[in-house]
This record gives structure tokens, sequence and C-alpha cells, in this order.
């Protein structure tokens, strides 16, 4: 409906026309016998007001007013030869008529909106059934069905004209027949069902699961007529609980097993460590205990050297200088495998350690020593990291001991110590150490740090072949790792990561 307020170009023609005619019975009135054409006439414009789609309850008494102002003002405006009485009387009847006709017609229009706003309201309540995704039916009391909507087609194959009017048991199966009558007895005392899940009969004869929410139909006097029932398709819910079931069972099955696995790994972890400390145990008894007569023949040869060198035969002196050397190594490896035993009992002692300064110490302690490095060695500005000062100082010892042995036969043997940002994760760096030595072959990388491996023969580079083992062992102990890259005649990088140092 118009208001005021927002009139079209058409309804104001009409409106204006309607205060037209209006004006013309005003002008008539005033020219006709005692009051007659107020109650004849006026009754037009009311009806033709409320033909006009404005809102009745607006326009009417908005007329029905203007009318009875101008009644009014005739009578006053009468000429005078009228009767006063008489026209009063006319003019009387005629306002009476007029508003009994104004409420009337308001009363109508009223009716008609309401009837309007109930069929609106049923199309959309039908539009939204339609469209539902659910099956909508409703049943009598006696289990007759009265509506079947497009899903319920869609769900149980049964067009609407086959299952209107035919009972619902025909999509119940006969086993669950027993179920409608406890439904309807539950409906008849004006209970609501909700979420029942059952299973209902397709017209193909495949059984579904659905779930069911009842509720009671009663007529505009509170008697119960029937009940309307919203059947969901809940098969992919079916489908989707036993995923989830079968998936747990199979998840707890998992659990169970891997609790037996980490019971058996941690059995296994206890005999492994124990059995490890036995043989570093035995290990450093061994080692120790073997000091004592290697250094017995180290001192022998050294005396006979000594006091006979000038008389022995010259291939005796070769044999002895053999077993002196021997015996040198076997100290030496005695002192490397004593030194990695240690280092799975020693305790650490993590502080801010200045690498550039470690660096150029472990350098000076290999110029002392029976290494006199005559390669060129560059050490970057590297950055300081936390760890144990002692142990880190052995892993540069023996990487730049390496890197000088590997590199001796060159020309112009060179060795880069520097570092690596962003390696690893944020809170450790890399640092490394270069040479254009020998290198090695990189499908034998897997065999660079475990104890007595070695890639080159003893009487090409001398070593104990520990070195590797024992850097590798201080990295993890820190937490870091390490590893080594390179190539046949062009050199060897090998790299290993620390906990960085906190800001001072």
């Amino acid at each position: 409906m118009s208001s005021y307020g927002n009139l079209s170009p058409a309804s104001l023609i009409h409106v204006l026309l309607g205060a037209a005619g209006i004006l013309t019975i005003f002008y008539l009135d005033l020219l006709s016998a005692p009051g007659i054409a107020v109650w004849t006439l006026y009754i037009l414009p009311l009806w033709y007001a409320s033909r006009l789609g404005i809102s009745p309850r607006v326009i009417l008494p908005a007329v029905a007013g203007l009318c009875t102002v101008l009644t009014i003002g005739g009578w006053f405006l009468s000429p005078p030869d009228i009767d006063p009485a008489i026209s009063f009387y006319n003019r009387t009847i005629g306002v009476a008529l007029m508003w009994t006709l104004a409420i009337m017609l308001m009363r109508a229009a009223g009716l008609d909106e309401d009837v309007q706003a109930v069929q609106d309201a049923q199309a959309r309540l039908a539009a939204i059934v339609e469209s539902s995704s659910d099956a909508v039916v409703s049943k009598s009391l006696d289990g007759i069905v009265t509506t079947w909507n497009r899903s319920a087609e869609l769900i149980f194959g049964y067009p609407a004209d086959e299952m209107v009017g035919t009972s619902i048991l025909r999509i119940i199966p006969p086993d669950r027949v027993h179920e409608e009558t406890h439904i309807l007895d539950r409906i008849k005392r004006g209970e609501r069902i909700e979420h029942f899940e059952t299973v209902r009969r397709r017209k193909d004869g495949t059984e579904i699961p659905v779930s069911l929410t009842i509720s009671p139909i009663k007529d505009a006097k509170g008697r119960l007529i029937g009940a309307s029932k919203i059947a969901r398709d809940i098969t992919e819910k079916r489908w989707a609980e036993e995923t989830v079931r079968r998936q747990t069972a199979q998840l707890q099955e998992q659990a169970a097993g891997l609790r037996t696995a980490n019971e058996q790994l941690m059995k296994q972890t206890a005999a492994l460590e124990a059995a490890n400390n036995e043989l570093e145990g035995f290990s450093y008894s061994v080692s120790h205990d073997l000091r004592a007569p290697i250094r017995t023949i180290h001192s022998f040869v050294r005396i006979i050297e000594e006091d006979h060198g000038g008389r022995l035969d010259p291939e005796l002196s070769r044999c002895l200088g053999i077993i002196a050397k021997g015996a040198r190594q076997a100290g030496e490896l005695i002192d490397d495998l004593l030194e990695f035993s240690r280092l799975g009992r020693q305790a650490m002692q993590r502080t801010r350690v200045n690498m550039i300064e470690l660096v150029h110490e472990a350098i000076a302690d290999l110029r002392k020593g029976e290494e006199t490095p005559r390669a060129g060695i560059t050490v970057a500005d590297l950055p300081a990291c936390f760890g144990d000062r002692r142990l880190l100082k052995l892993v540069w010892i023996n990487l730049l001991s390496n890197a000088l042995k590997y590199s001796r036969h060159r020309d112009r043997p060179h060795i880069e110590v520097g570092w690596r940002a962003n390696e690893g994760p944020e809170e450790s760096c890399t640092y490394y150490v270069k040479d254009n030595g020998v290198g090695f072959d990189m499908k034998y990388a897997h065999k660079l740090f475990g104890v007595f491996q070695r890639l080159h023969g003893q009487e090409e580079f001398e070593g104990t072949g520990v070195g590797l083992a024992i850097v590798q062992r201080i990295i993890h102990r820190h937490g870091g790792r390490v590893w080594g890259e390179g190539e046949v005649g062009v050199g060897a990088t090998f790299y290993f990561t620390v906990e960085k140092a906190r800001k001072p």
C-alpha cells in the first residue's frame, strides 16, 4: 500500500481528481434542495478513494473528515429560503451514512490485508518447505500422508502424487512398524519428538538412515488434526561417524604399538647406554694400561740408539727406527682413544667463547708441535658462540690439523677459517675450515666421522683415524651437527654448528 509520503504520479492524479469531485459535490450541495446531495453523492468519493491503492486506514478517514467539514460548512452557506432544521437533519443523516461507509470500507480493507498477510506467510512457508534439503511431510492422525515436498521425493524416491493420500507405512520397514504407533501415541499426547534416528525404506527397496523431528498440527481452535515430520538423510553422517570410529580405533592401536615400541626402545637405550659405559670404561682401562709397555718400548729404543747408535748395523738401525715410529704412533692412538672415551664422561662448562681468539690459540699450538704449518691460514671475523671453551679448542685443533696434513703436498697450500649466516636454526651459527688439499670422494662422506675410518692410507698420510670422531662427539654434546664436503684433487671443507652467544 502507498502512503502520502511516496505517491506515484498516477496516484497523485487520482487524488487530484477525487478532490475536484468533492469540490464539485460541495458546489452542487449549495445549489440543491435541502441537503439531499450530501448523503447521496459524498458516498462516491469514499468509494473512489478506497480504490486508489493508498492505505485505507489513511485515505478514508481523511476523505470522510473533509466531506464532514464541507457538509457542516454547507449548512452555514445554504440559501436563506432553505429550512435550517430540515437541512440540518438531512446533512446529519448524510454524515452518519458517510462515516458508516468509511468504517465498513476500512474494516473490509483491513480484512483483505490480513488475508493477504496470511496468504503471503503461507506462500513463504511453502517456498521454505519446497526449498528445504530435508523431507517435510504432514500426515493425519491415522498415518495418511497429506503433504509431500520435493526433497521427500528425492530422498525416498516416491513422487508426491504417489504418496499423498496413502499410508506413511509405505516407507517404513516391516520390522519398524511399531515405531509409527509409538510416534502417533506421543503426538496425540501433544508431545514433540526431536532427532529420532531410525531407518526408512526408499521406493527401490534400499534402506537409509534418517533423523526425524515430529510435531503435532492443530487447527484454529487448538484441536489436534495431524502431525508434521522433518526427515533428514544422515547417510553421510553415519559414514563420517563410522570413519571417525575406525580411525580412532586405528590410532588407539597405533598408540598402543608406539607405547610398546617406546618401552622396548627405552630398554634398548638403557642397555646400549650401559654397554657404552662399559665399553668406554674398558677402552679407558685398556688404553691406560697400554701406555706403560708402549712407553717402555720407546724408552729402550731411545737408549739403544743413544748408547750404541754408532756401532749398530744399518739394517738394525732402520728396524729400530721403524719400532720407534710404531711406538710413537701407538702412543698417539692411545692418547686419542683416551681423549675420545673421556669426552662422554666429562662435564661441560658452557661460557661465552671468543672464536677468533680460540682459532689463533689452536694455530699457535700447532706451530709449536711437530707440524710446523707452512700453509697460509686466513681467519675471518668469526662471531662468538656459547659452549665449552676447552672442547671447542680441541675441535679447531683437529680440523686445522687435518687441513694442514692433507694440503701439505700442494705448492701453495691455503686454509680458510670462516662462518656462514642463516645456516641451520636461527639460534645457531655455522663455522667451517676449508683447504685446497687432496679432498675426498663424497660417496664416502658417511665414513668420515667413524672411529678408525680413514679415506687415505697410513703410508700416504699419518694419523690415528680418531680425530674427526672426537670432533663429532664434541659438537653433538653441544647440540649441533658436523658434516664435510669435498672433491678429489680440489680440497675439502668441514662445517659444524654451535649455539650463538647471547649478547652481553
